[in-house]
């Protein structure tokens, strides 16, 4: 008798937290929307997540995974959430600020893409954006593959397939080798973090048995650079994978995992000053492909004395021809991967490609740098989602306190302190709201104003929704993960 009550449940929460969510877009002259594809056991769904700014934070929240049975196609997608904002948000034409989407054509394609689609019936000042995490995966998942001429990738696989198959080793270890997923670079850092640990084990079963897929000593020396290179890239990962992670925030993160790879291999960006010294510096160093980086060997190489015996044994028995010839093949990885790297640009143009200039301010010291004819610029492109919430009068104190607040800033040498560092600690590891929090409460409309414009999502890594949902098992428990959540935001200023 109490079979139906567990899916009573869950679509009474999920109808709460819809109303909810009705209830805050309605109130909100502004807010984003991030969409991803994901397939489970033939099943596919377009998860849907919203985020806009509500008193004093940005939320982000999830909407609904919708099962797509049929075609994938951009238009299909358009038209299965379309009904939905529809119903939650009957004016979300005028007020929705941007698309967040991955990289796949039918999401970012020119002409019919689902956020192409978006773009062509929303009001100016429409943003998109194509993840940089998801730029960042498919940049290292490259480099992984361009290792020892594209061998290591191969090797790799092969390896791990004989592996798994040798049961007397399996239970000698008390583990089994990772499988190696080519659509996530996490599973390259699992990977080379097992046979690292693993390795004298393994190196001496392969030389026992010989198999035909057992790869060459060299092999070994490009597993541990490779180890190296996905730990640094981790980093990066785990200070984005938050769903509350702005796309300047990307922006930064992106630099400092450039500037990482820089210190830790040996290289350095090329100065127009090099272009002389240019013969000299190519007998010793290795260029990327687009010549901008510039990567020492030699660096390389010490990296690989100091891994232990182990690796110095492989490279005393190549001799220091080939061990060179390794390191500057992992030098031209790591160079091309920099050159990658510092051109991922997260927001795009309706041609998928990098959008040129600044973007909208995200920090107090972002707004504090504009000038005034630059603030209503970015007021008058979107003055049309203003006037759906705003007066004119409301939309003028945007102006008038950015100048109050640019003069607070020249003025008080205090106040300028505090921005500084709250704008310096923000480039390692703070919540976004710090950085705010000598601003908040003093100039209301001009952070309200800033906070939504630079609230577009930009896609932190997806956990529990990345599961199937066919039913409404799944969506009551994403739902109930923000129940309390949704429950305070609402229960402060907005009545149902």
């Amino acid at each position: 008798m109490f079979t139906d009550l567990p899916s009573k449940y869950a679509r009474f929460v999920c109808a709460m937290n819809l109303q909810k969510i009705k209830v805050l877009l309605c109130a909100s002259w502004t807010f984003s929307i991030a969409l991803d594809m994901s397939t489970h056991m033939s099943v596919s769904y377009l998860d849907t997540r919203i985020r806009l700014f509500h008193c004093g934070q940005i939320i982000n929240l999830h909407l609904l995974a919708i099962p797509m049975y049929d075609s994938h196609t951009g238009e299909a997608m358009f038209n299965a959430i379309i009904p939905v904002l529809d119903v939650l948000c009957p004016d979300w034409k005028e007020v929705m600020l941007g698309v967040t989407t991955d990289g796949e054509r039918k999401m970012t394609g020119s002409s019919k893409g689902m956020a192409t689609r978006f773009q062509k019936v929303c009001s100016s000042g429409f943003m998109r954006v194509w993840c940089g995490l998801h730029q960042l995966d498919l940049v290292l998942q490259k480099a992984f593959k361009a290792a020892r001429m594209g061998q290591f990738h191969s090797s790799m696989t092969s390896t791990i397939a004989y592996l798994r198959r040798q049961a007397k080793l399996i239970r000698t270890m008390n583990s089994t080798a990772p499988l190696l997923q080519d659509k996530r670079w996490e599973s390259m850092l699992k990977c080379c973090t097992w046979f690292k640990s693993n390795r004298i084990k393994i190196a001496t079963h392969l030389a026992m048995e010989n198999p035909a897929c057992k790869p060459p000593d060299k092999w070994w020396l490009c597993l541990t650079l490779i180890h190296l290179l996905s730990k640094r890239a981790v980093i990066t990962f785990r200070s984005l994978e938050s769903y509350t992670a702005l796309v300047s925030e990307q922006v930064e993160a992106l630099k400092r995992l450039s500037r990482d790879l820089l210190s830790v291999f040996g290289g350095r960006a090329v100065l127009d000053a090099d272009r002389v010294n240019l013969v000299q510096l190519e007998s010793n160093h290795v260029f990327s492909d687009d010549r901008t980086i510039l990567v020492n060997p030699n660096t390389i190489l010490d990296l690989l004395l100091d891994d232990g015996t182990f690796t110095i044994q492989i490279l005393d028995s190549l001799g220091p021809d080939l061990a060179f010839e390794l390191v500057k093949d992992f030098a031209l990885v790591i160079a091309n991967l920099v050159a990658s790297v510092n051109i991922i640009e997260p927001e795009r143009n309706n041609k998928n490609e990098a959008l040129e200039g600044n973007t909208p301010p995200a920090l107090p010291r972002d707004l504090i740098k504009l000038k005034g004819r630059d603030i209503s610029a970015l007021i008058n492109l979107h003055r049309d989602r203003l006037h759906s919430r705003w007066s004119e009068v409301e939309i003028d104190m945007i102006e008038q306190e950015h100048a109050a607040l640019t003069d607070l800033y020249a003025s008080q040498a205090e106040f300028r302190r505090q921005i500084d560092e709250a704008s310096s600690e923000l480039k390692t590891v703070t919540a976004f709201e710090d950085a705010w929090k000598d601003v908040c409460g003093r100039f209301i409309d001009a952070t309200s104003f800033c906070w939504r414009t630079c609230d577009y999502i930009s896609c932190g890594k997806k956990k529990l929704s990345k599961s199937r949902l066919t039913n409404f098992s799944l969506e009551g428990a994403l739902h109930s993960k923000q129940y309390d959540l949704l429950e305070s935001l609402t229960g402060l200023e907005i009545n149902e």
